[in-house]
């Protein structure tokens, strides 16, 4: 009975040495080589306008979308090259609101209203990306990511048009009041860079999870068009370019190739666990 007190000193020791060692061991994950799906829905840039007389048509910022097969090539701990492929479709957007007398003072509508959504260019996309990956916690990374992007324009050449007219009785045609054409720039093939900034968390199966901010701008357009208003008192008319420049979300999952992809660092020291931690680049 007399060595029981020392026994249970030495348990209890021992049992805060383990609970000391489990508190201060850490799992870190890192991103390995995956291949991965991902969808962007994203925001277009409206159209360049160059206006001729009036301003009476606008353009405005619209909506669309990317999907893609990715492959992450990983180089070490920090950094991997990522190549895919994908498909999408580039919108556009045009608009006009005026007063209807001024094409015919006796016409009975108001207001000559007209919006239009175009989603008739789609286009296969080629990214390669360079990717560098920030620390965050044993398994979560601050992920931002530079690269370029082949894009290849389906069903070139291509040709669009949209037009407005009125009529004042069944017994009259049509008026015309407004024509727009947009064609194709003059090439099937543009560079274009892209840049993403997010976080992106590994699971236990060492597959990850990625949500970016992504951007994309073109210095080349993929359409050149014109336009005019007819029936007016005065002139208005111009040209209009489309380009591939658009903000969005990426939302992507990498299935891991190699599972285990971790490094567990264990050590019973409680100083020898702390220091090495403040020493262990992020």
């Amino acid at each position: 009975m007399k060595y029981f007190p020392s026994a249970i000193f030495l348990l209890c020791a021992l049992d805060f040495q383990v609970a000391t060692a489990q508190m201060f061991t850490q799992t870190n994950r890192f991103v390995g080589n995956s291949i991965g799906v991902s969808l962007s829905p994203v925001v277009f840039s409206p159209l360049k306008i160059k206006h001729q007389g009036s301003r009476l048509l606008k353009s405005s910022r619209t909506a669309s979308f990317e999907v893609g097969l990715t492959y992450r090539q990983r180089i070490n701990d920090k950094w991997g090259i990522i190549g895919g492929a994908g498909w999408g479709l580039v919108p556009y957007n045009v608009h006009f609101k005026f007063d209807a007398q001024l094409t015919n003072p006796g016409i009975s509508a108001q207001t000559h209203d007209a919006v239009y959504y175009e989603y008739i260019i789609n286009h296969y996309v080629f990214p390669l990306s360079i990717q560098r990956l920030f620390r965050k916690s044993p398994n979560t990374f601050y992920n931002v990511e530079l690269g370029i992007k082949l894009n290849s324009t389906l069903s070139y050449p291509y040709e669009t048009s949209l037009g407005y007219s009125y009529q004042i009785d069944t017994s009259t045609p049509d008026v015309p009041v407004f024509y727009f054409q947009l064609d194709d720039a003059g090439s099937k093939y543009s560079l274009s860079y892209l840049a993403k900034f997010g976080l992106c968390r590994v699971t236990n199966r060492s597959n990850s999870f990625s949500a970016n901010l992504v951007a994309n701008y073109s210095p080349s357009n993929v359409g050149r068009g014109w336009f005019e208003f007819s029936t007016l008192p005065f002139e208005s008319r111009g040209t209009a370019s489309l380009g591939r420049n658009f903000i969005g979300i990426e939302v992507a999952y990498g299935f891991g190739l190699f599972k285990g992809n971790e490094r567990t660092k264990k050590d019973n020291s409680l100083f020898k666990s702390y220091f090495n931690d403040l020493q262990e680049p992020q």
